[in-house]
């Protein structure tokens, strides 16, 4: 009879714990859905803020190193090879930077090419 009485208890409790699950289910609390104007205005400050980014010079963002580094590339300040050689590595790096690795191994190699022919003699 206690067996029976305490396997009658234990399935009361579960059916009670099932039901009152089933009720905190159907429980829900109101969320306000926020408005066009706020989500429009949220997207306008981070599109400024990319943007803001983009055009930095920040060596992490930005994308105005790679236009000095081709500019330096072009009409170099210092003419000489190891000048070269490095704004290459440091413009292959910026392409790495933004996953295009084509353009980097093409600047790498060229570098390599370039320092080969001027001094063959050192180990590269």
């Amino acid at each position: 009879m206690r067996r029976f009485l305490i396997f009658g208890l234990g399935w009361t409790l579960l059916a009670g714990f099932a039901c009152a699950s089933e009720e905190q289910a159907k429980v829900s609390i109101p969320i306000a859905a926020p408005s066009t104007s706020e989500i429009l205005t949220e997207h306008a400050d981070l599109a400024g803020y990319c943007a803001s980014l983009r055009n930095s010079s920040d060596p992490f963002f930005g994308t105005q190193q790679r236009e000095r580094l081709t500019a330096e590339l072009e009409n170099p300040t210092f003419p000489t090879l190891s000048w070269r050689v490095s704004i290459m590595r440091e413009l292959a790096r910026d392409y790495l930077r933004f996953g295009e690795v084509g353009g980097a191994i093409r600047l790498l190699s060229e570098a390599l090419d370039v320092e080969t022919s001027e001094k063959p003699e050192v180990s590269h």
